[in-house]
């Protein structure tokens, strides 16, 4: 057992959810300006259309199945990815740049957030990633779900844990937490 992962949860992804509809439905609204301003079969048509369709089944396949959300909004944000590579090719850079900055960005926000332990120490999934090395650590402490962190700084980080997407047995993983602090220790 090199490393534990703990996936903990991402309190901000519903906002976020919120804000990739907002940014969706504005590229779609924008197509659709450009589809209907443009001969049909013109190139700005076709890149228009494009992505417009980029767009559009993520999106009701969202609303439709409810039970894979997460995928679905990954599959939102790769079409914003392509829309943005459209509206480049209808001549607007800074809107196709601000969408793939918004694409890119989106990717990294919706993705699940794990604390790894390992010999080096706490890896927290912030942007960027803070590494705490087991110096800097008093302990860990898995119990009835809740995960804490306790820093020699006096910082203290605690999550609630989910026993769906952690598979974790509180008495092992507390006595590997501190197997690994002790390695630290020793040397």
């Amino acid at each position: 057992m090199d490393k534990i992962s703990v996936v903990i949860p991402n309190e901000k992804k519903n906002g976020h959810k919120l804000s990739i509809f907002f940014i969706a439905i504005i590229n779609m609204i924008g197509f659709l300006y450009f589809i209907f301003n443009n001969a049909f079969g013109s190139l700005s048509y076709v890149f228009a259309f494009l992505g417009f369709i980029s767009i559009l089944p993520p999106l009701c396949a969202y609303f439709i199945f409810k039970k894979s959300q997460d995928t679905h909004i990954a599959q939102i944000v790769m079409g914003i990815l392509f829309a943005s590579i459209c509206w480049m090719f209808e001549g607007l850079f800074p809107v196709g740049l601000l969408n793939m900055a918004f694409a890119i960005f989106g990717l990294k926000i919706i993705r699940k957030l794990e604390i790894v332990f390992n010999e080096i120490g706490v890896i927290y999934p912030s942007f960027p990633k803070k590494i705490f090395t087991w110096i800097e650590v008093e302990q860990v402490i898995l119990k009835d779900g809740m995960l804490t962190i306790d820093l020699k700084n006096n910082k203290l980080i605690q999550f609630v844990i989910s026993n769906q997407e952690n598979n974790l047995d509180e008495a092992q993983f507390n006595e590997r937490c501190k197997q690994l602090q002790n390695q630290i220790s020793n040397q």
